[in-house]
């Protein structure tokens, strides 16, 4: 069971400073009209680790919910918190995914850049495919405690917790080495 060490009313306040990070960002790249000095490989880099986070949550809270589960993440049952914490993964996935589509939209014209927003956007498609859409897709069949779909969900777990959520900490060095 997760330790409660942080008030609802700190997770909601999370919640709002996510948010509130990211205005900057976006008054800067509306302002000037271009995202010159922002690498797109750091913005796609954020969007993956966001995504792997939210993945992650995501399955812990609803595909998951009401099995004991030994990890110290989401309680059971799932709590308030836990709701709250998701919710904040939530915004930081918005956000970065609006930096995302903002920094495409304000790249430049020329044919290297077009490569590159080819590029970035077959990647983050591709990821989707790995990340949430099997969160998604389980999360929408009807409750079932089959064999099958436990070995599935399993898998999923597996993959993520020993591959995709140690390559989000890559992908964070990354996005600070491309925007460097």
């Amino acid at each position: 069971m997760a330790p409660n060490i942080l008030p609802n009313s700190g997770r909601v306040l999370l919640g709002i400073l996510s948010f509130t990070s990211f205005t900057p960002q976006y008054h800067r790249l509306r302002e000037q009209g271009h995202c010159n000095g922002l690498s797109p490989y750091y913005v796609l880099f954020d969007l993956l680790c966001a995504t792997e986070q939210l993945t992650i949550g995501l399955f812990l809270n609803v595909n998951n919910a009401g099995v004991l589960r030994p990890d110290a993440f989401v309680n059971t049952p799932v709590t308030a918190g836990d709701w709250l914490n998701l919710g904040q993964l939530v915004v930081v996935w918005l956000c970065t995914f609006y930096l995302f589509i903002l920094s495409i939209r304000y790249s430049s014209g020329t044919h290297d850049t077009r490569i590159h927003k080819q590029a970035i956007s077959t990647i983050f498609a591709i990821f989707l495919f790995f990340s949430i859409v099997p969160v998604l897709t389980d999360a929408s069949l009807p409750a079932s405690r089959s064999e099958s779909r436990r070995w599935a969900q399993d898998i999923f777990v597996l993959v993520h917790y020993n591959l995709l959520v140690p390559l989000s900490t890559a992908f964070n060095i990354l996005s600070v080495i491309t925007q460097s």
